[in-house]
């Protein structure tokens, strides 16, 4: 289990799973779910505090954003 907690966000890894569809290109879909909560009084987007990096057999894999 993944839980960060920060003094302004928190956020928990909840799973992952490999979509049987394709994008567009063919590839298959990894989606990964997480919960993700502002514990802060002011807005704030996800990406300005987490970034994410996928690997499949030590190798990066590509990241598209939906």
């Amino acid at each position: 289990m993944i839980i960060i907690l920060l003094n302004t966000t928190s956020f928990k890894y909840t799973g992952s799973k490999v979509v049987d569809d394709t994008d567009s290109s063919g590839k298959k879909i990894l989606l990964v779910y997480f919960d993700f909560t502002n514990i802060n009084d002011s807005w704030l987007h996800i990406l300005d505090h987490y970034s994410f990096v996928a690997y499949q057999n030590g190798i990066q894999l590509e990241k598209n954003r939906l």
